[in-house]
């Protein structure tokens, strides 16, 4: 549009943010992002110095990865169907926050070890346990910011 300029993106950015879902999503996310950098940041180290795994060993985490996030996605039109994506979202953060922190824990108590047998499998479970939220919590995501894009061109124009 020719007319568009600094103004007009100004109205709009106020618009999207006078909107109470768009702004609870948003700020949901930062914090979700937070907490992905930082699990993200640690993740090889507690594998490596932690876990005490190999370079070898940390490379068939992708199967953990792909089988999570092939999941994740095939199910969550499932759950959208089944459930508001509101509670599927909430479903899926739950469960990505304590899922992948499990480990750990089991580790701090003595359960899991790095001398415990298979505990590569086990760990690659677990990273099923992030993943497939992930994926669920990520494309639900990205379906409320359509459906918040929809309301505010309904809203506005």
């Amino acid at each position: 549009d020719p007319g568009f300029g600094a103004r007009e993106f100004l109205r709009d950015v106020v618009r999207a943010l006078s909107n109470r879902n768009y702004l609870e999503l948003l700020i949901g996310m930062f914090f979700l992002s937070l907490m992905q950098g930082v699990r993200n940041a640690l993740w090889l180290y507690s594998a490596t110095f932690y876990w005490r795994l190999t370079n070898y060993e940390i490379a068939f985490f992708a199967i953990g990865s792909l089988v999570g996030y092939v999941f994740g996605s095939s199910f969550v039109t499932w759950m959208h169907a089944r459930f508001d994506k509101r509670w599927t979202c909430a479903a899926a953060v739950v469960v990505y926050c304590v899922g992948p922190a499990l480990p750990l824990a089991l580790g701090y108590y003595g359960v899991l070890t790095h001398e415990t047998p298979w505990l590569l499998p086990i760990l690659i479970a677990f990273s099923f346990l992030q993943h497939a939220p992930f994926s669920i919590m990520t494309t639900t995501v990205y379906s409320a910011l359509a459906d918040i894009a929809d309301e505010n061109e309904l809203r506005y124009g």
